[in-house]
């Protein structure tokens, strides 16, 4: 089985493949970040995206994070982002106007496929508190 083996991802089976990031989630560390994401995702059946230690996100990060779950559904990997997620970047969510109850449309993803509207009680519950 394959071994991730860089920095920012957990090294351990790909098939419960974590992806850890530190610091920021912006425009400025996009191409790494994105390198980071694609390389997980391969031969991955699911991949979990951890933001707990993201000092700050921009909306560059969460267009990644978005391009990165399309990529996920086309090539058939189940993508969820690792709760609890911080409160600064729920908040952020919120800035940007992700979380949602109607799902974003991705071709052959299914009812609710959006990351920003799962079914994971735990993670709806957090996006659903609005923080002040």
């Amino acid at each position: 089985m394959r071994k991730a083996h860089f920095k920012g991802v957990h090294e351990g089976d790909m098939a419960d493949n974590v992806v850890r990031f530190s610091g920021s989630f912006s425009l400025e560390k996009g191409e790494e970040l994105r390198q980071k994401l694609c390389f997980a995702m391969i031969d991955c059946p699911s991949l979990s995206i951890d933001l707990s230690d993201v000092s700050m996100i921009d909306l560059a990060g969460f267009q990644l994070i978005c391009a990165t779950h399309r990529k996920a559904v086309e090539n058939g990997t189940a993508i969820k982002l690792s709760v609890p997620l911080p409160p600064h970047i729920v908040s952020a969510a919120y800035g940007a106007g992700l979380p949602r109850k109607i799902s974003c449309l991705i071709k052959n993803a299914g009812k609710n496929s959006c990351i920003w509207s799962p079914q994971d009680d735990t993670y709806q519950a957090q996006l659903q508190r609005q923080p002040e």
